[in-house]
């Protein structure tokens, strides 16, 4: 490819591309050129945001996460801003999965970005603004399809009281699969904003919302960029990126006390709602044609451990959970789901060369799969492994309603704390681990043990529906939305 020296749009342009794809390197040395030609503020913070998809050891995470935090200290120092009310807001989408309490990060990183749009209203005014005498909420994401966005938002936009609230939905992307036209359906208005942000942004002022609902901040540029402008009196958001904002416009974050730490209150800038129940309402997914592991390639006389996770979830961590699994089961396999781009899988198998090498034959990165065939793949594993720092949420939920037993190890945040807690919630708490060597015992102890694992799995198909469709969670999640309007 041939672009012209001076040319820095497309320089910027072909290093945002490099980096979705995760080849840091070379997206790093087109930022720097796009920003020798024209140096602008988006290209000068993305930049500065680089952060690879997959992080090779402690020190590399360490290494990044020190230039990252020198680098938002220079453009702070330099006056850089950008105004989101114009642009995208660029996410730095990756810091999460460092394992570590981002607050003071992000915080620092919003002082990057300075609105120009004013709110049309007094902030302090939380007094409904409609006269149907019903709180208008609106419902914001770039991820109403089928996506954990929209499998954990769905049910709590249908079931909220229409005697109470009036709900709309402004969805970044059209309603294209069944889970989005789900959601158009169960809105009373659906709004599919514009790319163009200061559009976006007058199609939800003019609805007038009383509360502005994020369901995820953090995954999407555009949607981060809303959030930066005070769009509505109250503006909330809940654990579809389980991080803080950092953002002084998001009042109040919505997540639930069994999965907050003690000491919680201190990774989060905005106002910590900790809920009785989970903040979903969570459908229950069915499998209508199961397929067996043949279908995968695998072998019957495999024991499969399986941690279907996105590949950017697995922290350097979990390289010595694998290694001692397979060392210790020869008939083990550990079955990962390749990523979106195949550089995350060759950085990965790049990292495992060095940490597991004696052992990486066993481990089998299989394709991508459809929704149903993900659901089959979950109930041929022995023993499902959870991410650490940053576990499963979705893959959870989905994994549960199945009686496949995960074994997890609770982190220091929310974020690696929700398999553990939706086990605790059910009372079976047999595959939760107290440190990673009990990680590790236990799921040999139950791929290994045929009795024990029926057991299990028996024990959380019989308690599991307390976990789907909560309507306590959606009555306790509309007193907390009813309250100061």
């Amino acid at each position: 490819m041939k672009i012209k020296a001076a040319f820095g749009n497309a320089h910027g342009n072909l290093a945002e591309m490099l980096r979705i794809e995760g080849k840091y390197d070379e997206a790093e040395r087109h930022y720097e050129r796009a920003i020798a030609c024209s140096g602008t503020a988006r290209v000068k913070i993305l930049q500065a945001t680089n952060l690879p998809p997959i992080f090779d050891s402690h020190a590399h995470i360490q290494e990044q996460r020190t230039r990252l935090s020198d680098n938002i200290d220079r453009l702070i120092a330099e006056g850089v801003k950008l105004d989101p009310a114009q642009s995208d807001a660029p996410n730095i989408f990756y810091l999460a999965y460092q394992g570590l309490n981002d607050r003071e990060i992000l915080e620092r990183y919003s002082q990057l970005f300075e609105s120009s749009h004013p709110p049309d209203f007094d902030p302090a005014d939380r007094r409904p603004r409609h006269r149907d005498g019903k709180i208008h909420i609106g419902f914001v994401s770039n991820h109403f399809n089928n996506h954990t966005i929209g499998f954990f938002m769905r049910g709590l936009i249908r079931q909220l009281s229409r005697q109470r609230f009036h709900v709309s939905t402004f969805s970044v992307a059209p309603a294209r699969d069944d889970i989005a036209r789900e959601i158009e359906r169960a809105s009373d208005q659906f709004f599919v904003l514009s790319e163009r942000t200061e559009h976006a942004r007058q199609v939800i002022t003019e609805q007038k919302p009383d509360v502005l609902f994020y369901s995820d901040l953090g995954m999407d540029p555009r949607t981060l960029a809303l959030a930066h402008s005070r769009l509505a009196p109250r503006q909330c958001v809940t654990w579809g990126h389980p991080v803080t904002t950092g953002l002084s416009t998001i009042d109040e974050f919505f997540s639930c006390a069994a999965i907050e730490p003690p000491d919680a209150d201190d990774h989060y800038t905005e106002r910590l709602i900790r809920l009785s129940r989970f903040p979903t309402y969570y459908v229950r997914p069915i499998l209508h044609k199961p397929q067996g592991r043949e279908h995968f390639g695998l072998k019957p006389t495999q024991r499969v451990y399986l941690c279907p996770q996105s590949l950017f979830k697995l922290h350097p961590d979990i390289d010595r959970i694998f290694g001692a699994i397979l060392q210790q089961d020869p008939d083990g396999v550990v079955v990962l789901i390749r990523g979106l781009h195949k550089d995350w899988h060759r950085l990965l198998l790049e990292r495992f060369q060095h940490t597991i090498p004696d052992v990486l034959d066993r481990v089998i990165i299989l394709p991508r799969q459809d929704h149903a065939s993900f659901l089959s793949l979950l109930t041929t594993a022995d023993v499902m492994l959870d991410s650490l720092h940053f576990g499963g949420g979705n893959t959870s939920y989905q994994a549960m309603a199945f009686g496949v037993p995960i074994v997890t190890f609770p982190g220091e945040l929310m974020r690696g704390r929700l398999t553990a807690g939706l086990y605790e919630h059910i009372g079976v708490t047999d595959t939760i681990a107290r440190t990673q060597d009990d990680y590790i015992a236990k799921s040999i102890e139950i791929a290994c043990d045929r009795d024990l694992r029926r057991d299990i799995h028996e024990r959380i198909l019989s308690s599991c529906d307390a976990l789907f469709e909560d309507q306590q969670a959606v009555h306790e999640i509309e007193a907390h939305l009813a309250e100061s309007c």
